[in-house]
């Protein structure tokens, strides 16, 4: 019986399910994240580990207690995204007074747990179209743009962009230049541009955390491995040796190559010798023809008198 058939039969006479098989993570949670328990007053916890049917066991923060039995649907992962919003995220709740907050967790259904910047508090279940973020733009019309309010004559500074339910995006809040009040709900007709502001752009959404030996690359959107540490720099070696990888030990360098033997060409003629030297034949023969011409009073000097010897 093979490796595979005796691995499954031991899982089924175990009664464990695959679940158990791959402990560190059920679903989208792992051992270790963070999270709030939006089912028990949306307490912040900490997975400890993972059953064999996939509920969860958490160590809460505020207390240190640790229980079980949780299911995916009580937590909410403080890490991640939903569509174009991510935790750490900054924004307004249109449905709570515009409300500064921070987006604190994302839970399994894609709602929000909101940090409100007031007081502290922590809340769960709001959806996107609660949520107004200051960046975007309706149309013509974007964050930090000054427009004049026709409705009720006012000035007013583009702070947020709001999404319908529908996921569209038609309406603005605004911050009025007198009072420094803030509403939400204007459209575009509603609005006429004044002046244009400084173009607002999304927070950079946060780095995943990756398990040790790998990092986070933008380009591949997943963790990979670090790359091999450089090979530690070799000894030193007395004078005259050196390190040789092979052996693992310093030995002696090799000797010097001899030195070249220089080309020497010589042309005779009647009561002179004329002689060239360089390090090839064609050098040495050269410098011979040239060394003849100089000398000789008349007739031509001919590569074919030389004669060379290295």
């Amino acid at each position: 019986m093979n490796t595979l058939l005796r691995f499954a039969f031991l899982t089924l006479a175990l009664g464990l399910s695959p679940i158990a098989q791959a402990a560190d993570c059920y679903r989208d949670v792992c051992v270790g994240d963070r999270a709030i328990n939006i089912s028990r007053d949306n307490r912040e916890v900490t997975v400890l580990g993972i059953d064999n049917v996939g509920k969860f066991v958490l160590r809460f923060e505020d207390n240190g207690g640790v229980g079980g039995n949780w299911d995916r649907e009580d937590l909410a992962l403080m890490r991640g995204c939903a569509g174009d919003v991510c935790v750490g995220y900054p924004a307004i709740n249109v449905s709570r007074n515009y409300r500064t907050v921070k987006i604190h967790a994302i839970q399994w259904n894609g709602k929000f747990v909101l940090r409100f910047d007031d007081n502290g508090g922590v809340g769960g279940n709001w959806d996107r179209s609660d949520l107004a973020v200051a960046w975007g733009c309706v149309a013509n019309l974007c964050v930090n743009d000054t427009v004049y309010n026709k409705s009720n004559s006012r000035q007013a500074k583009v702070v947020a962009i709001q999404t319908n339910a529908n996921g569209t995006q038609t309406k603005m809040v605004l911050q009025f230049i007198d009072n420094g009040g803030v509403g939400g709900g204007w459209e575009l007709n509603d609005l006429v541009l004044l002046q244009r502001g400084p173009t607002a752009y999304p927070p950079s959404p946060p780095i995943p955390a990756c398990p040790p030996g790998t990092h986070w690359d933008p380009r591949a959107n997943a963790c990979v491995n670090n790359p091999l540490p450089p090979p530690p720099p070799p000894p030193s070696c007395p004078p005259g040796t050196h390190y040789d990888p092979r052996t693992g030990r310093c030995i002696a360098n090799p000797p010097p190559p001899p030195p070249a033997r220089e080309w020497q060409c010589q042309i005779t003629r009647p009561g002179k010798v004329f002689t060239g030297h360089g390090p090839t034949r064609a050098a040495a023969t050269n410098a011979v023809l040239q060394a003849c011409a100089r000398g000789s009073s008349g007739g031509t000097c001919s590569a074919n008198e030389a004669v060379c010897r290295q």
